[in-house]
């Protein structure tokens, strides 16, 4: 499952066992004793998420656009000084 097909990921109490939760279910890591560990998964995931999902791939795409302008930038210098027309 993609990460941005993820939806909410949380720390999820059960009685008193923790654990996480997520599109794929509920997950109790160490038979539900295992807070911290719980803790860094989901910190985990949602950086995963923010990264790989839609917002990476707008991060990405930004990027892209500005490397392909300075590509443009440079394309019109040579251009320029090789005294070709522009079409």
């Amino acid at each position: 499952m993609p990460y941005g097909e993820l939806g909410h990921v949380g720390k999820s109490n059960c009685c008193c066992c923790v654990g996480f939760s997520s599109a794929f279910g509920p997950v109790t890591p160490g038979c539900g004793c295992e807070e911290a560990l719980v803790m860094e998964i989901v910190e985990d995931m949602k950086k995963r998420q923010q990264g790989r999902g839609d917002q990476g791939q707008i991060q990405r795409q930004e990027a892209m656009m500005e490397e392909i302008e300075t590509i443009n930038t440079k394309l019109d210098a040579i251009m320029d000084h090789l005294k070709m027309e522009r079409s």
